[in-house]
C-alpha cells in the first residue's frame, strides 16, 4: 500500500491469490509503479487500485507495467486526480467474462493515458461510470488505447453518467473483436472519438449512442469498418437512438470493405430517434449492406448532411437546414442544374431586310451585370406577325459585358425583306 506519498514500486512482480482484493493500493500523491508485473486474483480483485478517499490521491504514475491473467480489474481508479498511465499492457485471462482492463469511477478526474494495450478484457476494455456519488469522472485524455476481445462492449461510457459534461477524448485508439458494441456511449457529454481511431469487427454496432441525454458527441477522422459480425437486423457502423443532443460525425470511413467476410454493417449511419442537431458530412460510406445512411427519424430542420461519398450508387443527396448563402459562384457538375437570373429585357427588330443566307444583329438589350461567360435564353414573347417570312429563325443570343444581342438569320434562299419580329 502506498499511503504516505512519494512511494516507489520498481522492477518487482506480484502473483495474487484468489482471495486478494488488491495487488497495489495507491491512496496518496506522487507515487510511481514502474517496470512491474502483477497478475492473478479473482473476479473481485483489482491488480492496481488508485483510491485516495476522500479525494486525496493525486499525481500518480503507472509506467511500463504488465498486468496479466486477471478476471477482475486491471486498474481501478476512483477518488483520484491527475493519474498518468503510460505504456501499460493489460491482458486478462483468456476466455474470462468478468474482467475490465481499466475501470474509472466517481471522482476519477484528469486521467492521462498513453499507449495502453488491453486484450482478453473479459467484460470491457475501458469502463467509465458514476456509481459512487460525488463528482463525475471528468477529463480523460486518451491516446493509443486498445480494447481487444472484450466479452461485452469494448469501451463503455455508462448510463450512470447521464448528461454530465465529462470531456473524454480518445485519439488513435482501437476497439475490436468485442462480443457487444465497439464503443457504447450510454451516457456522458463532451465525448470525442478522433485521430484515426479504428473500430472494427465487433459483434454489434461499431458505435452506439443510446442514452438519450448525451450532448456534444464528436466522431471524426476514424475508420469504422466491418462491424455487426452477428448480422443483427439494425447493427450499423454508427447507430443512434434515445434522442441525444448535438452529434457531429465528420470525415470518417464507415464501411464493410476489407471486412466483408464477417462485417454486416447495415448502414454507415442509422438513426432510430430524432437528434437535437446532427451533422453527417464528408464521410466515405460505401460497401455497407443496405446503404450509406438511414436518417429518416431525424427531423430535417436539425440535420446537416453533405459531402458524403457512396461509390456503390453515387453521391447521396445533401441537406442544409435554413437559408443557403453562397459567397462566390455555383458551378454545374454531374447533372446539377444551377441557374442564377441576373436580369431580363426585350427588343423589337429594327425592321430592316434580312438577306437570304445572312444573319442580322438586332438592337442590343442592356442587362447590367452580364459577363461574356453568361448564357442568355431568348424566345418570342408574342405570336409572329403576318409578314414573318419562312426561314427566319432566332440564333443563340450573344452575351458581352452588360449587353445581350439577339441575332436573326434568314436561311431561305432567294428571299429577303423587311420584317418586324417581336422578341
Amino acid at each position: 500500500m502506498m499511503g504516505a506519498g512519494n512511494g516507489r514500486f520498481v522492477g518487482c512482480d506480484l502473483l495474487l491469490g484468489s482471495s486478494a482484493i488488491e495487488g497495489i493500493h495507491i491512496g496518496s500523491h506522487s507515487n510511481f509503479v514502474y517496470d512491474a508485473g502483477i497478475r492473478g486474483g479473482s473476479a473481485g480483485t483489482s491488480l492496481i487500485h488508485i483510491n485516495g478517499t476522500p479525494f486525496a490521491s493525486e499525481d500518480n504514475h503507472i509506467q511500463n507495467t504488465r498486468l496479466s491473467d486477471f478476471v477482475g480489474n486491471g486498474i481501478y481508479i476512483e477518488n483520484a486526480n491527475d493519474t498518468h498511465l503510460t505504456s501499460i499492457t493489460a491482458y486478462g485471462k483468456a476466455g474470462n467474462t468478468t474482467g475490465t482492463s481499466l475501470l474509472v469511477d466517481s471522482n476519477g478526474t484528469g486521467i492521462v493515458i498513453n499507449n495502453f494495450v488491453g486484450g482478453n478484457s473479459g467484460l470491457h476494455g475501458l469502463w467509465v461510470r458514476h456509481s459512487l456519488g460525488g463528482l463525475y469522472p471528468t477529463f480523460g485524455f486518451v491516446t493509443n488505447f486498445e480494447a481487444d476481445l472484450a466479452n461485452s462492449d469494448g469501451i463503455l461510457f455508462d448510463g450512470s453518467l447521464g448528461s454530465a459534461n465529462i470531456d473524454w477524448t480518445l485519439v488513435n485508439s482501437w476497439s475490436a473483436g468485442s462480443g457487444g458494441t465497439g464503443i457504447h456511449i450510454s451516457g456522458g457529454s463532451g465525448i470525442t472519438i478522433t485521430g484515426g481511431s479504428i473500430i472494427r469487427n465487433n459483434a454489434l454496432d461499431g458505435i452506439l449512442i443510446d442514452g438519450g441525454s448525451e450532448i456534444n458527441t464528436v466522431i471524426t477522422g476514424n475508420q469504422i469498418i466491418g462491424n455487426n459480425s452477428l448480422n443483427t437486423t439494425n447493427g450499423s457502423g454508427i447507430r443512434i437512438t434515445g434522442h441525444p443532443n448535438a452529434v457531429n460525425i465528420v470525415g470518417n470511413v464507415i464501411s464493410n470493405y476489407n471486412e466483408a467476410a464477417t462485417g454486416h454493417q447495415k448502414y454507415a449511419l442509422l438513426t432510430q430517434s430524432d437528434v437535437e442537431g446532427l451533422v453527417f458530412s464528408n464521410n466515405l460510406c460505401s460497401v455497407n449492406d443496405t446503404g450509406c445512411s438511414n436518417t429518416s427519424t431525424a427531423v430535417t430542420s436539425k440535420l446537416t448532411y453533405s459531402g458524403n461519398i457512396n461509390t456503390d450508387i453515387g453521391p447521396p443527396a445533401s441537406y442544409f437546414p435554413g437559408t443557403l448563402g453562397v459567397a462566390g459562384a455555383i458551378t454545374e457538375n454531374g447533372g446539377l442544374s444551377v441557374t442564377q437570373t441576373i436580369g431580363s429585357g426585350t427588343v423589337t427588330t429594327a425592321g430592316t431586310a434580312v438577306a437570304a443566307g445572312t444573319s442580322q444583329g438586332q438592337p442590343e438589350i442592356t442587362i447590367t451585370g452580364t459577363k461574356t461567360t453568361d448564357v442568355a435564353h431568348c424566345s418570342l414573347n408574342a405570336a409572329p406577325v403576318a409578314t414573318w417570312r419562312t426561314g427566319i429563325q432566332l440564333l443563340a443570343p450573344v452575351v458581352t459585358s452588360n449587353t445581350v444581342t439577339v441575332w436573326s438569320p434568314c436561311s431561305r434562299l432567294g428571299s429577303s425583306g423587311v420584317y418586324w419580329i417581336p422578341l
